[in-house]
């Protein structure tokens, strides 16, 4: 598969790790992007195209909770699934 579909979701999975990733190197907890949830929760780990139901991304917090976050299907006007 490749065109614009394929770039889109190349960019989408490159921007929302790198933002991921700037919180783990930061040290900084995710409550400032979920809120009360994720109160002093850290990344651990962060995985790219992975072989999970939601492939795209998968965050690790050393709390052991994890999240998966997909790109939406083009044709669905709608936010990530995280």
């Amino acid at each position: 598969m490749s065109g614009k579909g394929t770039n889109s979701g190349v960019n989408f999975q490159q921007s929302t790790s790198t933002h991921f990733l700037m919180h783990m190197l930061l040290e900084l907890s995710l409550d400032n992007i979920f809120e009360d949830d994720f109160e002093n929760e850290k990344i651990e780990e962060i995985f790219l195209e992975t072989t999970d139901k939601i492939d795209d991304i998968k965050v690790e917090l050393y709390s052991g909770k994890k999240l998966y976050i997909q790109e939406p299907l083009a044709d669905y006007k709608k936010q990530p699934v995280i």
